[in-house]
């Protein structure tokens, strides 16, 4: 009798659980790894240190959703200044569900180009302070990442990537950033949402434009998700 009881509060655990993984699944988010069904999507606008941002995203299935952005900053995440423009695909893969998690990968392959940024980690320590003009590209390594709806209705993601750049002017030169990441999502109506976010970590530098350094990098984003 014992092990019936024990054996039915397992099976009760085990559904509930099931369904919360679901759920979690079936619910789409504009950040994180929510991705939309086919034809449905959503766009978003944010500000922030150090840009502002638009995209939009719209799903391809249940399990994937592919869109873009377009960032125009006033800062490069290490210092303030200048200015500056990125665009980017972005790619969005749910491989599994894990204990309430939907876990996959983001890609965001992009070309960026910033001007006046005088206090570039490597270009200072090999040319002294100078303005100068930055131009490159990032391959999209893929961000593993992770996110779950908390009761009753907030999105919570979480992040880690290295998303390579390699810097064609005024050197070329490899930046390595190791960062992490949180975002949030939160519905206001049917059609419109809260989102905010932030990303932090070191970017290691090197070869090019002198010795290898490092550089602290910072993002953070607040804004509103308008479903389509």
């Amino acid at each position: 009798m014992r092990m019936l009881k024990k054996s039915w509060i397992f099976a009760t655990l085990l559904v509930m659980g099931l369904g919360w993984t679901a759920s979690a699944a079936a619910s789409p988010a504009a950040v994180g790894i929510a991705t939309y069904d086919h034809g449905e999507g959503a766009a978003w606008g944010t500000a922030g240190w150090p840009d502002i941002e638009f995209g939009a995203v719209v799903g391809q299935s249940s399990l994937a959703d592919v869109g873009g952005r377009l960032r125009l900053s006033y800062g490069d995440g290490q210092t303030f200044g200048g200015f500056g423009a990125q665009a980017a695909a972005l790619l969005r893969l749910r491989v599994a569900n894990v204990a309430g998690w939907a876990v996959g990968l983001v890609c965001e392959p992009a070309v960026f180009v910033h001007g006046g940024a005088a206090n570039w980690a490597p270009y200072i320590k090999a040319n002294g302070p100078k303005t100068v003009s930055l131009f490159g590209l990032e391959p999209g390594l893929p961000w593993l990442t992770a996110g779950t709806w908390l009761e009753p209705e907030l999105y919570v993601a979480l992040a880690l990537g290295v998303p390579l750049r390699v810097h064609l002017a005024p050197e070329t030169t490899l930046e390595v950033p190791v960062l992490a990441r949180v975002s949030a999502q939160y519905p206001l109506t049917q059609q419109w949402a809260l989102v905010a976010g932030t990303e932090a970590g070191v970017a290691f530098f090197g070869p090019g434009a002198g010795a290898p350094t490092y550089a602290l990098n910072a993002r953070l984003r607040v804004g509103l998700v308008w479903g389509m």
